[in-house]
């Protein structure tokens, strides 16, 4: 692993998840001007509600599984294909268990809705079953593409998704929801296709393999599957007690609280996301060649850029939570009191934002090693202090308090994760982290707070219009987060500040060939 092909790695996965990201908001535009928010949106996402759930329990569990497994030897790169397949006939399984319950099952989401209503459900559920296994080998497909080191292509598969859903919405419009759910199901599948069509790389075998891989082993690699498909399935459950508890809320509270998540979770998925997939494979080459000084040295690599990208922003969406939501949802209905509630659950959610970037990217180490349970405690420890807190605070607090008990719970989450990596990783690495964590934090939050502080002294209420008004702010505050980083970055120890500019020209310049290249 060197430095140079670490950086292309990162920069590659960051800009196809912003392009994906970026295509994904055209696509719910697209869907929002044609259908608005009418029964046919409502139908389609209660019918697509169980397909939808289980795909994204396979798109993130099935590369945590199987990265591993073909980063190996050539003896575990076999028995994962002998798994995958195996996976691929559960799936398909699965997806006729749906195909045949889809009456009782939509029944269960769709209780509300009249008769017509709910038989459609059931035919839409029929028809959006067949996702599941489509996105089964567009994840296995994916998992040996990154494993080779190849992130481009893989990244950009989720733009057929988005695409395949515009069309059927603007060729068909006058199917409804049907045209919205066979453009998800089309979408999938062609994802799946431009994965399966990628020319395979190669991935060398293992040099030595490490005591965790020894020690995992034991555990076949079906039950291995298996046990990260329970750990990432829990983190579904962040959602129900949302809704649950939303539920007993005033009308509008899930929907600004949906609003804010959405936006909180961009960082999210670019850094968070966007960097543990970077350097998984590294990290998995790494734990098979038994090296814990490279491990150390991806991870903090990876820490430190997510540490300088994660923190200006989580600052700036709690700073100008107001002016964030302005700009990005303020319009038609969605009026000043949307803003206000949408506002305050944006900066809770903000305040868990490093922490849960924090254990996504420490999760990577343990599923490098095939170790599922450190995961498992942080994932329990997570849902049971987001039940406790959101019940609590949602009775003083509405929406505010759901959203703050998803914060707590991304901070309690990675508190196990924390205690069991500092046995593999020095305690000095930690509070090196966690300084080089303060030092960002005060150079991009004096900056913006007294950007905010001006602007709200200098410039008199009604001065200039709504969005004009948090456009500048934003524009100034960012601007001035970024010029403290960059100036006075190096000499507080933030050397990753001053360089950041030309190690993303030089690593845009060499994103087109092969990631690996260099090795």
């Amino acid at each position: 692993m060197s430095a140079p092909s670490l950086r292309r790695a990162g920069v590659a996965v960051i800009g196809v998840t912003l392009l994906a990201k970026g295509v994904g908001y055209v696509r719910e535009a697209v869907v929002a001007a044609v259908f608005g928010t009418t029964s046919v949106v409502d139908l389609y996402l209660a019918a697509a509600a169980i397909p939808a759930v289980i795909c994204t329990v396979i798109y993130y569990s099935v590369p945590n599984a199987f990265v591993p497994l073909f980063s190996g030897s050539h003896q575990m790169r076999r028995r994962a294909r002998i798994t995958a397949s195996g996976l691929l006939v559960v799936m398909l399984g699965l997806s006729a268990a749906v195909w045949l319950w889809a009456s009782p099952l939509s029944n269960l989401l769709v209780r509300g809705f009249p008769e017509p209503a709910r038989s459609e459900s059931a035919h839409l559920l029929r028809i959006g079953a067949w996702a599941i296994v489509f996105a089964t080998l567009e994840a296995l497909g994916r998992s040996r593409l990154l494993a080779g080191k190849h992130f481009v292509r893989p990244g950009l598969a989720f733009l057929w998704q988005s695409a395949a859903m515009v069309t059927a919405v603007l060729v068909w419009p006058e199917h409804g929801a049907r045209a919205l759910v066979w453009g998800f199901v089309a979408g999938t599948g062609l994802a799946a296709l431009w994965n399966l069509a990628a020319r395979q790389a190669a991935v060398p075998d293992a040099v030595t393999p490490s005591p965790h891989s020894e020690s995992a082993s034991a555990m076949s690699a079906s039950r291995w599957v298996m046990a990260v498909f329970l750990v990432d399935a829990i983190a579904q459950a962040f959602s129900l007690i949302d809704r649950h508890f939303g539920s007993y809320l005033p009308a509008g509270s899930i929907a600004a609280l949906q609003y804010a998540n959405q936006i909180a979770f961009i960082p999210f998925s670019v850094l968070g996301m966007g960097l543990s997939t970077a350097i998984f494979p590294y990290l998995s080459d790494a734990v098979a060649a038994n090296d814990g000084a490279r491990t150390e040295i991806v991870l903090d690599r990876a820490v430190r850029w997510s540490l300088l990208g994660v923190v200006p922003m989580a600052v700036g969406m709690i700073v100008f939570r107001q002016d964030v939501v302005t700009l990005l949802l303020e319009r038609g209905a969605f009026n000043a009191a949307s803003r206000q509630l949408t506002a305050t659950a944006l900066a809770a959610f903000s305040v868990g934002l490093v922490p849960s970037v924090l254990a996504a990217l420490w999760s990577r180490v343990f599923y490098s090693s095939r170790q599922w349970r450190p995961i498992l405690y942080g994932s329990l420890v997570g849902i049971s202090a987001k039940a406790v807190c959101g019940w609590w605070w949602v009775q003083s607090a509405g929406v505010t308090g759901l959203a703050a008990a998803t914060a707590v719970a991304h901070c309690v989450w990675v508190l196990p994760l924390f205690w069991i990596l500092r046995t593999a990783i020095p305690t000095e690495r930690f509070l090196a982290w966690g300084s080089y964590g303060v030092r960002v934090l005060l150079l991009a939050a004096v900056p913006a707070v007294l950007v905010w502080w001006l602007a709200h002294i200098v410039s008199p209420d009604g001065s200039l219009p709504v969005h004009a008004a948090a456009v500048a702010r934003l524009s100034a505050g960012a601007a001035a987060s970024i010029l403290s980083l960059l100036l006075l970055g190096p000499r507080w120890q933030i050397g990753e500040a001053g360089t950041v500019l030309p190690w993303m020209v030089r690593a845009l310049r060499s994103v087109g060939g092969d990631s690996h290249r260099g090795e």
